[in-house]
C-alpha cells in the first residue's frame, strides 16, 4: 500500500453501522452495590429453601454454576488462535492489528475516493451525562421520564445525521461510587454548528424544559416535582483540523471508530461509511503524522 493510500476496514453499506450498546444484565448489575446483589441472591436462595425440599432448593444454584463453567470452557476452547483479517471482520468484532480514524470526504466522486489524504478534517465532541444521587439510584422517581427524554434526543440526532453532522456516540458508566449511577454519552459531530442546531431544536428544547420544570424547582411549593437529585452535565469541544488523532490495536470499533458517516457517491447514491481505516503507511506512523502535521514524532 502506498504511503498516501488510505484503506477502510469495512466496505460502505446502505444502512448505518451498528452502535455498541450495553446489555440489560450489565445495566441491572451496575445499578446496585456488590453487597446488595449478594443479599438479593441470598434472599432468593433462602426463599427457595423455605418452599422446596433442600435437595431441590439447591438445583437452581447448581444449574447456574454448571452453566457458567460450561459456557466459559466453551468460549476458551473455541476462541480463535488466529484472528480474522481486518477486511473479514464483523463491525462488532475485534479488529486485529493497528487501526485509526480518518473521516471520509463529504462529497467523494466515487467509492474509491472516499478517504482523501488531503482532507484531514476537524470535528466537535460532546460529553452529555446524567447522575442520580438518590438512594434508589436508577429506580428513583423521575428517572424513567428523563431516560425517555434522553432516548428521544439520542434517536433524533442519529436519525438526522446529515443535517446535524452526527458521526456516532458511545455510552459509558461512571465507576467512582459503589453504584454506577452516573452515565455519559460521548457524541462526535462533523462540526460544532450541527451540535448547536440540535441544541436549539424542538426535541432538545422540550427535554430541557421538562428538566428545568421538574428537577430544578421545589416539589410542593414550586411547579415542579422536586427531582433535584437528578443532575445533568455536558462538555463540548471544537477540534480544528490537525488537532486530533486516534490509534487502536486489537480493538473492536470503539468511541469515534464506532461511528459512521452518510456520504453520497456514484450518481448521488447515499451510503454509510465507517471512519475506521488501516493504520498503515507513513501518514499513520506517529502521532504527528496521524494529525496531518507530518514529522513522524510520537506514537
Amino acid at each position: 500500500m502506498a504511503d498516501n493510500e488510505i484503506k477502510g476496514i469495512f466496505s460502505p453499506r446502505k444502512d448505518r453501522f451498528p452502535i455498541p450498546s450495553g446489555s440489560d444484565a450489565a445495566f441491572f448489575k451496575d445499578s446496585f452495590s456488590l453487597r446488595t446483589i449478594l443479599l438479593l441472591g441470598a434472599t432468593a436462595q433462602a426463599g427457595l429453601t423455605l418452599i422446596l425440599p433442600p435437595r431441590y432448593a439447591l438445583l437452581p444454584t447448581a444449574f447456574l454454576i454448571l452453566h457458567t463453567i460450561a459456557s466459559t470452557v466453551h468460549s476458551v476452547v473455541t476462541f480463535p488462535s488466529t484472528p480474522p483479517s481486518p477486511s473479514g471482520s464483523s463491525p462488532t468484532d475485534t479488529i486485529p492489528g493497528r487501526a485509526s480514524v480518518f473521516l471520509p470526504s463529504p462529497q467523494p466522486s466515487s467509492t474509491s475516493s472516499i478517504y482523501s489524504p488531503t482532507e484531514k478534517q476537524g470535528l466537535a465532541v460532546l460529553h452529555l451525562g446524567v447522575r442520580f444521587s438518590h438512594p434508589l439510584g436508577l429506580f428513583a422517581p423521575g428517572v424513567r421520564e428523563i431516560g425517555a427524554h434522553f432516548k428521544t434526543c439520542n434517536d433524533a440526532v442519529l436519525d438526522s445525521a446529515k443535517p446535524y453532522g452526527c458521526i456516532g456516540y458511545s455510552s459509558w458508566r461512571g465507576t467512582t461510587d459503589d453504584t454506577n449511577n452516573t452515565m455519559v454519552n460521548i457524541y462526535y459531530f462533523r462540526h460544532i454548528q450541527g451540535l448547536n442546531d440540535f441544541a436549539h431544536g424542538d426535541v432538545h428544547r422540550k427535554a430541557w424544559e421538562w428538566y428545568e420544570r421538574e428537577c430544578t424547582r421545589a416539589g410542593k411549593k414550586g411547579k415542579g416535582k422536586g427531582y433535584a437529585y437528578i443532575g445533568v452535565f455536558h462538555e463540548a469541544f471544537e477540534v480544528d483540523k490537525g488537532g486530533w488523532e486516534t490509534i487502536a490495536v486489537n480493538m473492536p470499533p470503539t468511541l469515534l471508530g464506532a461511528g459512521s458517516v452518510p456520504v453520497k457517491v456514484d450518481k448521488g447514491e447515499k451510503v454509510w461509511v465507517s471512519p475506521l481505516v488501516e493504520a498503515k503507511g507513513r501518514m499513520f506512523k506517529g502521532q504527528w503524522d496521524r494529525m496531518g502535521r507530518g514529522g513522524g514524532k510520537g506514537e
